[in-house]
């Protein structure tokens, strides 16, 4: 999933900014993953929580939620594959960190976002209702 969510992120970059992220980088992105994946997944209640959503037997998304500062968390990796998009499973996901960041004592929540012309766009309307 993580690896699917890196290849949709760069593209996007590719396509908008026509930089390709991972040849700065030096690495493939399953590489890049596989570097990371270790610390992405090694916070734990309270520090924070990464969920994979699954359906059946495929997994559909996943989200992750870590902590930044005292009582400030951050929402990473929110990312629902394209075909159960619109269909709630994002609201859900979304929902559950923020129950999670509540029950870990954060009063404060952040999720980063680009540009105007950013990949993310689509979703911007979704975060500002929820």
């Amino acid at each position: 999933m993580n690896v699917e969510y890196m290849n949709w992120i760069a593209k996007a970059i590719d396509e908008y900014y026509k930089i390709d992220i991972f040849v700065g980088a030096g690495m493939s992105v399953r590489e890049y993953v596989t570097s990371i994946i270790e610390d992405l997944c090694s916070n734990v209640p309270p520090q924070g929580i990464y969920y994979l959503l699954k359906l059946q037997d495929a997994i559909i998304g996943m989200g992750a939620l870590r902590q930044l500062g005292e009582n400030i968390g951050e929402i990473k990796r929110m990312y629902i594959r394209p075909a159960y998009r619109g269909k709630g499973y994002g609201k859900a996901l979304l929902l559950q960190l923020l129950q999670k960041a509540k029950e870990s004592g954060y009063h404060s929540i952040i999720s980063r976002f680009g540009t105007i012309h950013d990949y993310r766009t689509p979703s911007l309307p979704f975060f500002r209702v929820h």
